[in-house]
């Protein structure tokens, strides 16, 4: 071993001295001496390389793929040599060049090895993920800074595709250096440790040069740029020396979630977006690079957030384990000990980790076990079915980390209750409070003001605020069933039943006609499950007038399906069930294409054009790809977007919060008009109202039905109409059903209007014949 390491050392200096007269050979112009000592260095290195794998087993296989990378280079150099001075044949100039790109594939391979003999699994996902997301920006980036240098003068498919390939993978294992970087300790110039990686890192960053004058169509070939090629492989040979001869290395430390971890994540995310939004505002970007790069961004954040949590109950799980192998060898010492160990662990499994209340494995057996006693008793209790309204957009643009904060904080809410109010955690956002010893119906509807109060209390977390509400559904044992299964699934109607009305923040008690809805809305959502929007919807046309001068105006569209069914359904149904089953997507966009389509071709054939209004849902308003086939088709089929109004109802508003109102500034500022729907109808901030630049609101239906019976109904449509006037915004009335109602309204200065009495929703083919 001893005669290895001088023989070792020995070639060590062979090599700098090698280097040393490549660099002369280089700069005094000898060509022929520089393309002999080019191969004879590179294959120094690779012999330095070797003897340190033979010398170092533990890294044998990462340090053989080192020095296949450098015996690429050699085989490149000895190609170039032969192309130059012995056969000057294109195919051999070509095969030069495929030989100089297996370097950096060998030192990929090398560090991918390295990395899966030192990290965790969990470590590796998170370098992996990592630099995948941070790979495709930069990505993006360097290919439009490709493209800026190409001019628009590209080069062939073929070469154009590998340039970007080489781009990508060489960029990809950059990132994962970077990462690995971020992980390690003891890294020194002095000792070696960090030269393998340093050279790697370096002999990749220069080799972006020589791809992108090679997909200009320039030549890559620079003999300055080989010197630092060469001693950055002369870097990777005397780290890999460093190592067999001394044994110094660097530690690496897998992955832990932490404050350290959660900063650094927040800075990189930062800076990424900031990055993105410069490049972007320079004009850099176009809008959809812009956009890529911000999903990719988003992503990796939620993927680090995923990671985390996982990571967490990774972490949980392990600590479960410990401690039950703790009781494990405790119990023969002291029975005492493990009676007291026990109990806690089933309070832990009873228990949400998140929330700190109950879970639901603990809620079923604890409704088994009250049922049971108060079957014999002859008591009541009461349960509660919960669901949260707007929290879905808080995890959709805040994160998941802030969706968790926002949940604990409702249970840390619910754990103060008063004693006989028991709450559980059923779902995601779902919560179930039971109620025991209830006496009467006024106990009840008491516990639910107070709980209704609970959750419309905001949530205020660091610089947030979040305005959240709670479904509540009501059912009593054994008023309603002495079956809990069905109690429970009463309640769960109840609620349901609340979430489909339009005031969203409200309780409701189970009733026996709630039994034939939910037949309905199973039945329902059946066929929507299955429905393609092209083949078995319909739109249906409601006339929206001038009641002064009785002229058709335009049309409100509503999608139908074309199967009949054996019951009547609403808009206010389809809708909701439609983006439970995940159609709002498709169905959406087939709406704006048929409905605009068919108004073009309606008004192809008039002086004057008619309107079309459409409404839009929460989660069309969060969908930026909604938006921008909304745009599109407008464009695509040349329809103004002024005669194009999107319909927002009072609820939309609420549950989309501060995300909404950016997403309809920017339809706004696009031109199309806004109409806020269901206006007097249901709960409405106004300061969202004005923020967001209505040019019609629709009066709801429930103060246009009184309107000719009810003076204080007439007097708040005056001041409505008032408001709106003095806010330059055209008033609609919706619902009007008679003609006693239509001149109530149009005595107090409403003109336009849509209802029954004027007709109502049809096929396109009857609004055709009866309207147009």
């Amino acid at each position: 071993m001893e005669k290895m390491k001088r023989i070792h050392k020995t070639i060590l200096i062979a090599l700098m001295v090698s280097y040393g007269c490549f660099v002369v050979s280089t700069f005094a112009g000898a060509s022929l001496l520089l393309t002999l000592f080019s191969p004879i260095t590179a294959c120094l290195a690779a012999a330095v390389i070797y003897i340190s794998a033979y010398i170092s087993e533990a890294y044998r296989k990462h340090m053989t793929l080192l020095g296949l990378g450098i015996l690429s280079w050699v085989a490149g150099d000895l190609m170039t040599f032969i192309f130059e001075y012995v056969n000057p044949s294109p195919t051999i100039d070509t095969i030069s060049s495929i030989f100089f790109i297996f370097p950096n594939y060998f030192f990929g391979l090398a560090l991918v090895l390295y990395l899966f003999k030192k990290l965790n699994r969990s470590s590796l996902n998170r370098i992996a993920y990592s630099s995948f997301a941070i790979t495709i920006i930069g990505f993006v980036l360097l290919r439009k800074f490709l493209d800026v240098l190409l001019g628009g003068v590209y080069p062939s498919p073929i070469q154009y595709a590998r340039a970007l390939i080489y781009i990508f993978l060489n960029f990809f294992i950059m990132m994962i250096l970077f990462f690995l970087l971020t992980m390690v300790t003891g890294l020194s110039l002095k000792k070696g440790t960090c030269l393998v990686p340093l050279g790697i890192f370096l002999y990749i960053l220069i080799d972006f040069d020589y791809t992108y004058k090679e997909a200009m169509g320039r030549d890559p070939e620079n003999v300055y740029m080989n010197l630092l090629y060469m001693l950055f492989m002369i870097m990777i040979a005397h780290g890999t020396y460093s190592q067999a001869e001394f044994g110094y290395s660097f530690d690496i430390v897998n992955y832990q979630r932490g404050k350290k971890s959660t900063t650094f994540l927040k800075v990189l995310v930062s800076t990424l977006v900031l990055l993105d939004g410069f490049f972007y505002f320079i004009g850099f970007l176009s809008e959809n690079e812009f956009f890529y790069i911000l999903i990719a961004v988003m992503g990796y954040w939620i993927m680090s957030a995923t990671h985390d949590n996982s990571m967490l109950d990774e972490q949980l799980l392990k600590q479960q384990r410990e401690q039950n192998q703790i009781l494990e060898k405790q119990v023969e010492e002291k029975t005492k000990d493990l009676q007291f160990a026990y109990e806690n662990l089933q309070k832990l499994s009873s228990t949400d980790i998140l929330t700190g209340i109950y879970n639901r494995r603990y809620n079923a057996m604890y409704l088994r076990q009250l049922s049971g006693e108060y079957a014999t008793s002859g008591q009541r209790f009461a349960i509660f079915a919960i669901d949260l309204n707007h929290f879905k957009p808080i995890n959709d643009t805040y994160g998941h980390d802030m969706g968790d904060r926002v949940l604990a904080e409702f249970g840390q809410r619910m754990l103060n209750l008063p004693k006989k109010l028991i709450p559980f955690r059923t779902g995601g956002d779902e919560f179930m409070i039971v109620m025991e010893d209830v006496i009467g119906r006024k106990d009840v509807l008491e516990a639910a003001e107070k709980l209704q109060k609970l959750f419309n209390t905001p949530v205020t977390l660091d610089t947030y605020s979040f305005n959240l509400s709670g479904s509540i559904g009501i059912a009593i044992y054994p008023e309603d069933s002495d079956d809990v299964n069905l109690v429970v699934s009463y309640a769960d109607a109840a609620m349901y039943s609340v979430k489909r009305s339009t005031i969203r923040d409200d309780y409701k008690f189970f009733d026996k006609a709630l039994v034939a809805s939910i037949e309905k809305h199973r039945l329902l959502e059946s066929i929507i499950k299955k429905a393609d929007p092209e083949k078995d919807f319909v739109l249906h046309y409601q006339p929206i007038v001038n009641m002064s001068t009785g002229k058709l105006l335009g049309a409100e569209v509503y999608p139908r399906l074309k199967q009949n069914t054996d019951f009547e359904y609403s808009i206010g149904e389809l809708i909701p069930i439609a983006e439970e089953c995940g159609l709002m997507d498709s169905l959406g966009k087939w709406i704006v294409t048929e409905a605009v389509s068919r108004m073009n071709a309606w008004n192809s054939n008039r002086d004057e054009a008619l309107n079309i209004s459409i409404n839009l849902s929460a989660l069309q308003l969060l969908d930026t790809t909604f938006i921008n086939h909304l745009k599109k088709v407008t464009k695509d089929m040349n329809f103004p977007v002024g005669n194009l109004g999107l319909d927002i109802s009072t609820s939309v508003m609420l549950s989309a919060e501060e995300t909404s109102k950016e997403a309809l500034l920017d339809l706004y500022n696009f031109g199309f008009p806004l109409c806020l729907n269901d206006f007097g109808g249901g709960e409405l901030r106004l300061s969202n109202f004005l923020d967001c630049t209505f040019k019609v609101i629709k009066i709801s239906h429930s103060l246009v039905s009184r309107a000719d019976r009810d003076d204080n109904s007439l007097l708040l449509l005056k001041s409505i109409h008032a408001l709106a006037r003095s806010l330059d915004i055209i008033s609609c009335a919706v619902g009007v059903e008679t003609k006693e109602q239509a001149d109530k309204i149009r005595e107090i200065g409403i003109n336009y209007a849509e209802g029954y009495y004027y007709g109502k929703p049809c096929s396109a083919e009857e609004f055709e014949k009866n309207y147009i």
